[in-house]
């Protein structure tokens, strides 16, 4: 084979392109995004489209993230935090999500299930107080992902600096 992957479900595009850059949106095209969103930044968390990511928010910031986001286009990306870093700082790549359910609690906390939507990738700071904003463009793809919610990491980090450098031993 040449080295190009083409998916033969119906369901997904025809994709013959060599690169992420170039592959179709797909299912992206005809879900309208925001230009920018409410980042919540995780240690340990990651978002994966169509994937549901319960959350319990109790972080004054983030109740008025949450606030914010219902009474609007229910909409907050996760990302990971950089590991070296010591101030908040989100991974380049995010996972978009839209809340299906959310649930109050008389303390004003709340349980929600998150469904990630697509990956994203974290543009210009739009503000960072009571919560980070960022701007968003949607990620292709991965050219070698079998389902169009796959990625690869070779991909996420074409064209950016490594966040870590990995030695095999």
């Amino acid at each position: 084979m040449d080295g190009v992957v083409r998916h033969g479900d119906p369901f997904l595009p025809s994709v013959t392109s060599t690169t992420c850059a170039d592959a179709p949106l797909s299912y992206i095209d005809s879900v309208k995004l925001p230009r920018e969103v409410p980042i919540m930044t995780l240690p340990n968390a990651t978002l994966f489209p169509q994937a549901l990511l319960p959350l319990y928010i109790f972080e004054p910031r983030y109740r008025q993230m949450l606030t914010d986001a219902l009474h609007s286009h229910r909409m907050f990306s996760v990302a990971m935090q950089r590991p070296d870093r010591m101030r908040e700082t989100p991974l380049p790549v995010a996972g978009l999500g839209l809340i299906r359910v959310s649930v109050g609690h008389k303390d004003g906390t709340s349980h929600l299930i998150l469904q990630g939507i697509t990956r994203v990738e974290l543009g210009e700071s739009v503000r960072t107080r009571p919560y980070r904003i960022q701007r968003i463009r949607p990620r292709r793809p991965c050219h070698r992902a079998v389902s169009p919610a796959a990625g690869c990491a070779e991909c996420d980090m074409a064209g950016s600096e490594p966040i870590l450098r990995v030695r095999r031993v």
